[in-house]
């Protein structure tokens, strides 16, 4: 089975519909989204009704907790804060309520998928240094486990021999008696210094791994944002995937 992972979209019409052409095109099996679906971006409820229809999982991020109202805004920055004001009052009661009945993660076989960490699911902490991975790693039950919530893409591994290293290339091939830590970045809003969307490619039958960037119209979403009064920063900061 192939299956296309997709994370942090962040009510980007434009990126999402760009991911799924493209994951169409790699005849994928299902796909699971990991969680925040809106926040930051110009079309969120474009971006619920295209991945409830695309996706067989939805998981919960946690943009989308703070849109249902299930999470405070406060520990937001003031431009994040903004654009969530500003998408709570988009979102109809409907939405509203898909994004509370969300889960905030998944298991099948082997395999686990979270938007946030495995350490604290219900927490939203970030994966971004070396003790994080290594905790988070070392908790692992199963031997893959997928998440986003960063923005940033990155393939950790725990080898048999107990050793942890980064896997730099976008393609991965899993060994057996190995732990992997997969963050798959973001489709709408990438922070790595690259613009392009980003999504994963997991192959179970070859037993595979691939990160995916794809470009996508930066400038109509970044006009589309400005008509709807969104901060200048969130505007600004798509060109450069930062």
């Amino acid at each position: 089975m192939k299956i296309g992972l997709i994370a942090d979209i962040h009510a980007n019409f434009d990126a999402l519909v760009t991911v799924l052409d493209a994951l169409s095109a790699e005849k994928v099996d299902k796909i699971i989204c990991l969680g925040d679906l809106v926040g930051y971006g110009p079309d969120p409820m474009e971006c619920i009704r295209i991945v409830s229809d695309a996706a067989e999982t939805v998981l919960a991020g946690n943009h989308d907790h703070a849109a249902a109202g299930l999470l405070p805004i406060d520990q937001f920055n003031p431009d994040a804060k903004a654009a969530m004001q500003w998408t709570q009052d988009q979102l109809d009661e409907s939405a509203k309520n898909y994004l509370k009945s969300l889960p905030i993660e998944m298991q099948d076989g082997d395999l686990m998928a979270i938007h946030a960490t495995p350490e604290a699911p219900e927490k939203f902490l970030y994966i971004m240094k070396e003790m994080d991975i290594k905790t988070n790693l070392d908790l692992l039950k199963l031997p893959l486990c997928i998440v986003a919530h960063s923005h940033v893409p990155g393939i950790f591994v725990k080898d048999n021999t107990g050793d942890l290293f980064v896997h730099h290339e976008p393609k991965l091939i899993f060994a057996d008696g190995s732990k992997y830590l997969i963050n798959i970045g973001s489709i709408g809003q990438p922070r790595d210094g690259n613009p392009n969307a980003a999504f994963g490619v997991l192959d179970r039958k070859a037993g595979t791994y691939e990160l995916k960037r794809i470009p996508y119209d930066v400038e109509n979403v970044q006009r589309k944002m400005a008509e709807k009064n969104l901060p200048g920063s969130l505007i600004d900061r798509l060109a450069f995937g930062r």
